[in-house]
């Protein structure tokens, strides 16, 4: 069921624009993917989301490999608001595995 969920939502942690970003700049990636990560990651706060993903470039398979890229540095592509009383949030994925072990668990 984890692997169907990490179809609809990302994995990493959702940061606040400018900790995301030297989070980014701070990992040990080249400096070119970084740059690249950085660029994906602005243009989603630019636009959205949605609109980014439905655009013809990059190339899927290049977002595909950008989310990846981010979800190894546990970085959600979705930045918190500049204005958010929260820093970082842990991502929706892990908050339902988290609950689910909790619930098998139980049993």
């Amino acid at each position: 069921y984890f692997e169907l969920l990490k179809k609809y939502v990302y994995e990493g942690k959702y940061y606040k624009y400018d900790i995301g970003i030297q989070k980014i700049q701070d990992s040990d990636e080249k400096d070119n993917q970084k740059e690249r990560l950085i660029e994906f990651i602005k243009s989603i706060k630019e636009d959205g989301i949605d609109k980014v993903m439905r655009d013809p470039r990059p190339s899927a398979g290049t977002k595909r490999k950008y989310i990846l890229k981010l979800n190894e540095l546990n970085i959600n592509p979705i930045m918190l608001d500049d204005d958010s009383e929260y820093d970082e949030l842990e991502s929706i994925y892990t908050l339902v595995v988290e609950e689910a072990k909790k619930f098998i668990n139980r049993k």
